[in-house]
C-alpha cells in the first residue's frame, strides 16, 4: 500500500515500523510547510482560523497515510500532536491489544445480551425437565395383573410415548446444563469467538429437540384416551397441538442459522489491498 503525494512516494502505515513512517511523514509535512502542528503549540503571531486550517490540513494528510485498519483505531484524535502520538502507542501495541481495546465495548453488550438470553432459556428448559421427568415416570393405562408391565408394552404408541419422553428428558437436561455453563462462563474475548457459540448453539439444539419430543409424547398419550372416540379425527388434532412448536422454529430459524454460521464460517483474511 502507498500513498502518491506529487512525486513523493511513502508507504501507509499499517502498524509495523512506526519509526521509519514516522521519519518519512515528518519529512513530508516539512516540505509542505505543515509541520507546526506536530509541535502541538500554536505560535503566538497566527490567527486561530489560521492555525485550525493548518492543523486541519496536516492531519488530513498523515491520515491519508494510514491503512484502514489503522484509521479504524485513531478515528477519535482531533490534533495531528495527539494523533501521533496514539499511533506511536498503537505501534508499540500487538494486534490482540489493539482488537482487545477497540472491542471492549462490544463484548459487553454482547456478554449482557448473551446473558439475559440464556436465562430465559433456562427457565424454559427447566420447565421441560419437570415436565419430562414426571412424563418419564407416568405409564398410561393400567399394569398386568401379577406384573410391573403395562398392558400397552407392545403398542406402537407406548413405544413412542416411552422413546419421545426419555428423548424429551434427556435433551432437557441437557439444555440446562449447557445454559448454566454459559452463565458462569467468564465472557472473555477469546471465548466469544468459538466456545460460547458452540455453547449457546448446543443449548438451543437440545432446547427444540426436548421441546418437538415432548409434543410427541402427549400427542402418543393422548392417543389411548381419543383412540376409541375420535379415531382417525383425532390426527387433525395433533396437528394443531404440533402448530405452536412450529410457530416457535419458524421465528427463531433465522437466528438459529445466523448462529450456525458464525460458529462454523471461517472469519475471512483481510487481503493486502486493505
Amino acid at each position: 500500500m502507498v500513498a502518491n503525494e506529487g512525486k513523493v512516494k511513502i508507504k501507509k502505515f499499517n502498524g509495523a515500523d512506526f519509526e521509519f513512517w514516522k521519519m518519512r511523514i515528518e519529512d513530508y509535512l516539512y516540505q509542505k510547510n505543515l509541520y507546526q502542528p506536530l509541535l502541538g503549540k500554536k505560535p503566538d503571531d497566527m490567527k486561530e482560523d489560521n492555525w485550525n486550517l493548518l492543523e486541519r490540513q496536516a492531519l488530513g494528510v498523515i491520515r491519508l497515510m494510514l491503512s484502514r485498519n489503522v484509521a479504524f483505531n485513531i478515528v477519535k484524535e482531533k490534533t495531528t500532536a495527539s494523533l501521533m502520538v496514539a499511533l506511536y502507542s498503537m505501534a508499540n501495541e500487538t494486534l490482540k491489544d489493539v482488537f482487545r481495546k477497540s472491542h471492549k465495548g462490544l463484548v459487553e453488550k454482547r456478554g449482557q445480551w448473551l446473558n439475559s438470553t440464556t436465562t430465559s432459556c433456562l427457565v424454559v428448559a427447566t420447565l421441560l425437565t419437570t415436565v419430562a421427568f414426571a412424563t418419564t415416570a407416568s405409564v398410561p393405562d393400567w399394569l398386568k395383573e401379577n406384573s410391573s408391565s403395562p398392558n400397552l408394552e407392545q403398542h406402537p404408541k407406548f413405544i413412542v410415548f416411552g422413546v419421545s419422553s426419555l428423548i424429551a428428558l434427556a435433551f432437557s437436561v441437557t439444555s440446562v446444563i449447557t445454559f448454566l455453563v454459559i452463565l458462569t462462563s467468564r465472557y472473555q474475548q477469546k471465548d466469544f469467538r468459538r466456545d460460547l457459540p458452540r455453547k449457546l448453539l448446543l443449548g438451543l439444539t437440545s432446547l427444540f429437540i426436548s421441546l418437538g419430543a415432548m409434543v410427541v409424547c402427549f400427542c402418543a398419550a393422548h392417543f389411548f384416551l381419543l383412540k376409541d372416540k375420535l379415531k382417525l379425527a383425532a390426527f387433525p388434532l395433533y396437528a394443531v397441538a404440533c402448530v405452536p412448536v412450529i410457530l416457535f422454529a419458524i421465528m427463531q430459524f433465522p437466528f438459529y442459522f445466523d448462529l450456525i454460521v458464525a460458529t462454523f464460517k471461517k472469519v475471512p483474511q483481510r487481503t493486502p489491498s486493505d
